[in-house]
């Protein structure tokens, strides 16, 4: 009985999955709201929507993960909460606050993809990160590269900018 449920659970949620998450080529689309597409470099991808993760090998060495926060929600883990009202400066402001303490922080704004996005780098012991945040239908979409010093982390680099660069809504 309880196999039963727990596969018809499953089956359930990979289905809802596969409604709200396309991918053809190197295009996604993340139908749940804010609907939006982008280009994925071709890189590996999960099958959630929000997050939606990219790994160019099982998630050992990067990772670029694209989420949609909604008002009223933290901003990740520990964040800040989202308010209604979002601009460039506040993004910026929200983006900052999430990382406060964190090494060799730098937070700006830059343009990307004809939009204001703010763009926080820092590292730790073992990888460098790259966050890049913008306002897009009253959500922040977040998009975060976390991967080794290297070919891993200038790959990674080029395909996060990528998905901000090419990111439209629906």
């Amino acid at each position: 009985m309880i196999l039963a449920a727990l596969y018809f659970l499953l089956a359930s949620a990979v289905t809802y999955a596969a409604d709200e998450l396309r991918v053809s080529g190197n295009l996604a689309t993340l139908s749940d709201a804010p609907g939006i597409k982008f280009e994925t470099s071709g890189w590996k991808h999960s099958n959630s929507s929000n997050p939606f993760l990219l790994t160019p090998d099982e998630l050992t060495n990067a990772m670029v993960g694209v989420s949609r926060l909604r008002p009223g929600t933290p901003f990740l883990t520990n964040g800040p909460v989202i308010p209604k009202s979002l601009d460039a400066a506040t993004v910026q402001v929200l983006l900052a606050e999430r990382l406060r303490g964190k090494s060799n922080l730098s937070v700006s704004t830059e343009t990307i993809g004809g939009r204001q996005v703010a763009v926080a780098r820092y590292s730790d012991p073992y990888s460098r990160r790259i966050e890049y945040a913008f306002a897009l239908k009253e959500h922040l979409v977040h998009v975060m590269l976390i991967a080794k010093e290297g070919r891993y982390f200038d790959s990674g680099n080029q395909v996060a900018r990528k998905v901000v660069q090419t990111l439209k809504p629906l």
